[in-house]
């Protein structure tokens, strides 16, 4: 059998996922896994994804299946349109009706604060992203330990995406003041370790000494961040590539 009868007999799967964060980077290497160890597929790897499309996105593809970041509501419904197998593998949003693979975001929570209690904290806080339904889940795990512990959680939200330096700026003066009005000492869940970052960098220049006045807790290990973190960021550490792997399986199911 030629060598070009062979290719065309692989699956041609899509894989779009975004490279540049720690995630999408786990991602890609459970998909990886499958693809050496159980079977070869064709993959198109679109490694800048962030879960948008173009309305034109799937126009005339002829693929077999999409492992695929997916934000937005109107690409899910043109995704179940096209009757192409999809497996989406950020789960941001639960209700896409879309076959799906991703975190326990309230067992993220749980984890959090089950750490934060142990260490003897009796102040709690969650900051966590505006309108985003995986930090809301988050907060809810956190919360919901916290209380039956018999303690409350202070909270703070902002933007995910900051547009502006200027935006970047104000955003910081919002939480450097919420910082300011906790009571001391006080443990603090981040939705991210982006955000745990923030924080930690807000402390520093309040001269808020981390982790005895300030302890941060964020989510991903995402090893360039934590380190950066000024000190370190503790994170918990989320299983992306069990994630890729996972939904691999799946998709090849599909």
């Amino acid at each position: 059998m030629s060598a070009k009868s062979n290719t065309a007999a692989l699956p041609q799967v899509a894989v779009c996922v975004d490279k540049a964060r720690n995630y999408g980077r786990k991602v890609l290497q459970g998909i990886a896994d499958y693809a050496e160890t159980v079977g070869r597929w064709s993959l198109e790897v679109d490694s800048d994804a962030t879960g948008s499309y173009s309305a034109g996105w799937l126009e005339h593809w002829q693929g077999d299946g999409i492992l695929a970041y997916v934000e937005s509501r109107a690409t899910a419904r043109r995704l179940r349109a096209s009757r192409i197998p999809v497996v989406e593998v950020f789960g941001h949003h639960l209700d896409l009706h879309l076959p799906q693979v991703g975190n326990d975001d309230e067992a993220i929570g749980r984890l959090a604060a089950e750490h934060l209690l142990s260490c003897r904290f009796k102040h709690f806080a969650f900051c966590g992203y505006q309108r985003e339904p995986w930090s809301e889940r988050r907060r809810l795990g956190f919360d919901r330990t916290i209380a039956r512990n018999g303690f409350s959680t202070a909270r703070h939200d902002t933007p995910r995406r900051l547009a502006t330096l200027a935006e970047g700026q104000r955003n910081r003066e919002g939480l450097m003041t919420w910082l300011v009005a906790l009571p001391k000492p006080v443990a603090i869940m981040a939705c991210s370790d982006r955000q745990g970052a923030r924080i930690l960098d807000a402390c520093r220049r309040l001269k808020l000494a981390s982790p005895e006045q300030v302890a941060v807790i964020g989510v991903d290990n995402d090893e360039e961040t934590c380190r950066l973190a000024d000190p370190p960021l503790s994170s918990v550490r989320d299983d992306a590539r069990t994630v890729g792997f996972e939904a691999a399986r799946l998709l090849d199911a599909l």
